[in-house]
């Protein structure tokens, strides 16, 4: 007669899978709920349907990581989408308390910076160039028209930019 443990006896305990799927018996727990493997019974888990279902899952996460931008959790079953959507959060929640992502206005604020030192170094390249000789007063001052061309450009594109950004969030209800 197979032991309580046995993987062929049918019922196995978190143990059992933890050990099978490398991972701890809390992360085999948290699987169940999420609906991703069966539970037959509190603790026990019918070994060869949670085997097929967590490699199902585990093919399933391979084709959406292979499928990137193309894969939409929407077409997911309702406990597969719950998993997925969890999986993103604790993601996210874990490179916070990492220190790995750096919150938006962060990333906006040194952008700031960047393009006002930018912006400042067109401002000046004129005059630069005209008193460290590289230039007479004439080609300075077509320098100084092409900086200040190249300098409109550039906030006509920064604005587009944002402007789509902001009406793609607004789409997304975000």
């Amino acid at each position: 007669m197979a032991a309580a443990s046995d993987p062929g006896s049918g019922d196995v305990p978190a143990a059992v899978l933890a050990r099978v799927f490398d991972c701890t018996e809390r992360r085999v727990q948290q699987l169940a709920r999420e609906g991703v493997i069966p539970r037959s019974g509190r603790g026990k888990y019918p070994f060869f349907a949670a085997v097929r279902a967590y490699i199902a899952f585990l093919r399933e996460a391979g084709a959406v990581e292979k499928a990137g931008a193309a894969f939409d959790p929407e077409r997911l079953d309702p406990f597969k989408q719950r998993a997925w959507y969890d999986a993103q959060i604790q993601k996210l929640e874990l490179g916070r308390k990492l220190g790995t992502l750096t919150p938006r206005s962060d990333h906006e604020e040194v952008l700031g910076v960047l393009v006002d030192l930018f912006v400042r170094f067109l401002e000046t390249l004129a005059d630069r160039t005209e008193r460290e000789g590289f230039a007479d007063h004439a080609m300075a001052s077509r320098i100084g028209e092409w900086t200040d061309q190249v300098r409109e450009e550039m906030f006509t594109e920064i604005a587009r930019i944002a402007e789509a950004q902001a009406a793609a969030r607004e789409a997304r209800g975000g």
